[in-house]
């Protein structure tokens, strides 16, 4: 069996169906939180809007490295020719790092020391990575709805303003961000888990 035909194995379809499913409510999640901490803050109870605001950031990290896997996934089986070979290299690699991301924000809340050197820089690395993936395969995705491709393409770059705006002075603008994020999102991760299950056979090689 070649390699790359595990991945429409019915297991791991309906995994990539699960995994979109958990995004866009990860994502549902991190907006609701990001948006309840400057409530919090305002109602005068401080520790309830660092707990939403830190959590939130926790569900952030989640999805980036969700979103990572699942490109990988997409990259291989939804691209017309399984998407550029660069890209696909690219994105590989940053699924391997990707779970790092949420581990290393849990390693060093919990022991108040970096587990990975510069690893603050890890979300912005695999959102940058997401983004080059969608630029650069925006012409293999010609059978989608132009309205799906302006959307996987503007989620990245939205994601990266979110990593760039998680500052305590910014939390209004990036709780905005957050929930626009995941307005973005949600039909095309909806679609994904739809179709995944169904998927039957990959595309040929270009």
């Amino acid at each position: 069996m070649e390699t790359p035909e595990y991945l429409i194995l019915p297991a791991v379809r309906n995994t990539a169906a699960w995994l979109a499913t958990g995004t866009r409510y990860c994502l549902y999640a991190c907006a609701g939180l990001a948006l309840a901490e400057p409530l919090f803050l305002l109602s005068y109870q401080p520790l309830a809007g660092i707990a939403c605001g830190m959590l939130s950031s926790l569900l952030l990290h989640v999805v980036f490295a969700l979103l990572t896997i699942l490109a990988v996934w997409s990259h291989i089986v939804l691209l017309a020719e399984r998407g550029s070979v660069i890209t696909r290299w690219i994105v590989s690699v940053a699924a391997i790092l990707a779970p790092l991301s949420p581990v290393c924000w849990v390693y060093t809340l919990c022991c108040g020391k970096l587990l990975l050197y510069r690893q603050a820089e890890l979300p912005a690395i695999l959102g940058v990575v997401l983004l080059l993936v969608a630029v650069v395969n925006i012409p293999r995705m010609a059978a989608a709805k132009w309205q799906l491709i302006a959307r996987i393409t503007v989620l990245p770059l939205l994601l990266l303003l979110i990593v760039s705006a998680d500052a305590p002075g910014l939390v209004l603008a990036c709780a905005a961000l957050k929930l626009l994020a995941a307005f973005l999102a949600s039909n095309p991760l909806h679609q994904l888990a739809a179709a995944a299950p169904r998927i039957i056979s990959l595309p040929p090689r270009g």
